[in-house]
């Protein structure tokens, strides 16, 4: 989905005060409309009055031995930082011109004291800088020079209190002390290191102990006695062996939580096993299971999983899912004991994110923020009225609501409303303003009935009585001022639907915009095509539907017969997704093999009618007219007989590179490259028309990672890069 960027109701007042709003609809966020205060004299010098919280943390400045907590909120503009004692948001980094770019915010990961932040600093196409940062002074220390940059995740893991930050470097599990990090003179990494694995590998039981599993071991280390560990590794080991799990963990994949009181642990193995453990033994005897089963649900295909303890040693089990039979996501809640039993189902919910002491749970649903008792999985509140964009804990009884048209600080209490004390901050976005003499008053991008106007001396919005219709707007009265005038109109700039002027009206007038990078003359975005191959397996597929829905993107699906036959329900979620659909013949052989079986056209053009017969006795809709052969392996008359019968076929086998296995490339047989080298080839290799093959489950072979594990990462750099993603059919 490309960015789009509009220009809407420009203002100006006797004081030549201009006021108008931009809207944005662009992917991997709600489409919303900012709103901006500019000076006729001085149309370079424009504020933003509105601020959207894409991305919302709490952090803390510490100088002079005193403590102060803000809320940094973050969007396509820049960062800003609120503070609740004066109600006061500054932006304290914004970008100098109007944005038009899809890009995304890079995660990052503060420590629960809010002192320090962690990130990955893009340095590549695939890699950065693992820093940490001091919030108080800015200041920053590299962790790790190559670390694997994601638009989804950050590889550490702090302790509860802050003291102690976990992260993973070349295939190792380190420690360091924050506040040591800056210190002159530093540990060397081989005193640091807890030991092999990813960050997968670990997780805090509390802010004392940090759980290790390494294959099948599991551990327990003392957060006090990291240093003297890792001093004398090579003699005491990686902590305490609290026991052994049956499976050898894979620190790549698997995932596993574990709760506070240290009794309990919950494993999730090749993304579908979900097992629960006792942790009542010592040593290196085997820990008793108390509940394993391959998840499965009638509703839909996982894309992940969060596991949530309160107090108890019966965990929550919370499964995002792509729906079946409708392709949109969807929740499933459990709670695990020696059974699974399923609590609550919920449709398009946010993150769930629990409170600092781990009892509570806040998510999003609908037009309201929820939060629950993790141990009984009651509700404890809730505020509604706009959907939450994002939020964040501020204790344990202090959430920050961020919504399409407010950012609000909820206090939680125990009375019967359930709702507590909401208190509005400022204003995400806003659907219309108009001048109110000096006033601004504007009309709340939610509600039609909730009016805001704007203390321009405190900085502040606060609800009005006054309302405005819609019509004036209209009034050319708004539009002039006797010495300037404003308005919108076209531009050259494809980014841009319009953009908007002030002109002076005195004898020698000009016309200036006030953003020059919306007039400058673009061409045409580059159009690109990700087609997927749906051979014979669903391995990645849930993982493909979910990145594609959360970037707006329509691609291509080439369906092979033995895909059809062999997963049904997952051919129509496909097509339930809104994806073209396109043919890869009826069975998965080559074509093009010399192994006695005489292939003509007549075999070809009736492999593709029964691939379409079989298609559309299943999804009751018809393939599109376009077409390849499996492995991309085809010849002139294989060609010629899908062009006979109106196929056209899609040449794209020499980008076809994620199927090459490690087999094939021990055996000099095929060029093969890791995911990562992947996204650097197509990064530097596609141009205007490409198409992009990516393979859905795994090839006949063994590789180390799959190119559709990193599609999040593929797509944000081609969208970096100017490319707008569409079906194959718009590419002829």
């Amino acid at each position: 989905m490309a960015s789009q960027v509009k220009f809407e109701y420009p203002q100006i007042n006797e004081n030549d005060k201009i006021i108008f709003i931009v809207e944005h609809s662009s992917a991997f966020s709600p489409s919303y409309k900012t709103l901006f205060l500019a000076d006729a004299a001085n149309v370079k010098d424009s504020k933003i009055l509105t601020c959207f919280p894409e991305k919302m943390q709490i952090l803390t400045e510490v100088n002079g031995g005193k403590s102060k907590e803000y809320l940094e909120i973050r969007n396509r503009y820049g960062t800003a930082r609120f503070t609740t004692s004066d109600m006061n948001l500054v932006w304290y980094s914004k970008v100098p011109e109007i944005p038009a770019e899809s890009t995304r915010l890079v995660p990052e990961i503060s420590s629960p004291d809010g002192r320090w932040l962690c990130y990955v600093k893009r340095t590549g196409a695939t890699v950065g800088q693992l820093v940490i940062r001091n919030n108080s002074d800015l200041k920053e220390y590299v962790l790790d020079e190559n670390a694997a940059f994601s638009f989804t995740k950050v590889p550490v893991k702090w302790s509860p209190d802050g003291a102690v930050l976990i992260y993973e470097k070349n295939g190792n599990i380190y420690f360091i002390d924050p506040k040591m990090a800056f210190q002159k003179y530093q540990i060397d990494d081989a005193f640091r290191k807890i030991g092999e694995g990813s960050i997968n590998s670990v997780n805090w039981a509390n802010r004392k102990t940090l759980i290790y599993i390494n294959r099948d071991l599991v551990y327990k280390l003392n957060a006090n006695e990291l240093f003297t560990r890792s001093l004398y590794a090579g003699m005491a080991g990686s902590g305490i062996v609290a026991g052994r799990i049956p499976v050898s963990f894979d620190a790549k994949n698997d995932e596993f939580w574990v709760n506070s009181a240290e009794t309990a642990l919950a494993v999730k193995n090749a993304n579908c096993i979900i097992t629960c453990f006792k942790m009542n033994t010592d040593g290196g005897e085997y820990i008793s299971s108390t509940y394993s089963k391959p998840f499965t649900d009638p509703r839909g295909s996982v894309v992940n999983y969060y596991v949530f303890w309160g107090e108890s040693e019966t965990p929550i089990l919370w499964v995002n899912l792509i729906g079946l039979l409708d392709g949109k996501p969807k929740t499933s809640v459990f709670k695990i004991d020696s059974q699974m039993k399923q609590i609550a189902t919920f449709d398009e919910a946010g993150i769930p994110i629990p409170s600092p002491d781990g009892k509570k749970l806040a998510f999003a649903l609908n037009d309201a923020l929820f939060v629950y008792d993790i141990d009984t999985w009651k509700p404890l509140g809730k505020i509604s009225g706009e959907k939450p964009v994002s939020y964040a804990w501020s204790g344990n009884y202090s959430i920050f609501a961020g919504g399409e048209s407010t950012v609000r600080h909820w206090k939680l209490n125990g009375g019967e409303d359930k709702k507590g004390l909401v208190r509005t901050l400022f204003l995400s976005s806003v659907r219309s303003a108009v001048w109110n003499d000096s006033e601004i008053l504007v009309r709340d991008a939610c509600r039609d009935d909730v009016f805001y106007s704007y203390d321009s001396k405190n900085h502040y919005w606060k609800k009005s009585i006054e309302e405005f219709d819609e019509e004036i707007l209209k009034s050319s009265k708004y539009l002039q001022n006797g010495k300037y005038r404003v308005f919108t109109d076209a531009t050259e700039n494809k980014k841009f639907e319009n953009t908007i002027y002030v002109r002076a009206l005195n004898a020698a007038g000009s016309t200036k915009p006030i953003f020059l990078s919306t007039t400058k003359k673009t061409p045409a975005p580059k159009k690109i095509s990700l087609i997927f191959d749906a051979v014979d397996s669903v391995d990645g597929l849930s993982t493909i539907l979910y990145v594609l829905s959360r970037y707006g993107i329509k691609s291509t699906f080439f369906f092979n017969g033995e895909f059809i036959r062999r997963y049904p329900l997952e051919t129509k979620q496909i097509i339930y997704c809104g994806h073209e659909a396109a043919s890869m013949f009826f069975n998965n052989v080559d074509l093009t093999a010399k192994n006695g079986f005489v292939v003509d056209s007549e075999y070809i053009q009736r492999g593709l009618a029964r691939n379409e017969d079989e298609f559309f006795n299943l999804t009751g809709t018809e393939l599109s007219l376009f077409w390849h052969a499996p492995g991309y392996k085809s010849s002139e008359m294989i060609k010629k007989s899908g062009d006979d019968c109106g196929y056209t076929y899609v040449e794209a086998g020499r980008f076809s590179l994620d199927t090459k296995t490690l087999e094939q490339g021990s055996a000099n047989k095929s060029w093969y490259m890791t995911a990562d080298q992947l996204v650097m080839f197509y990064a530097q290799n596609v141009k205007n028309g490409s198409m992009i093959p990516i393979s859905v489950g795994n090839p006949n072979g063994t590789r180390g990672d799959y190119l559709y594990e990193k599609l999040d990462l593929l797509i944000g750099i081609l969208m970096d890069a100017g490319y707008e993603f569409v079906p194959v059919r718009k590419l002829f």
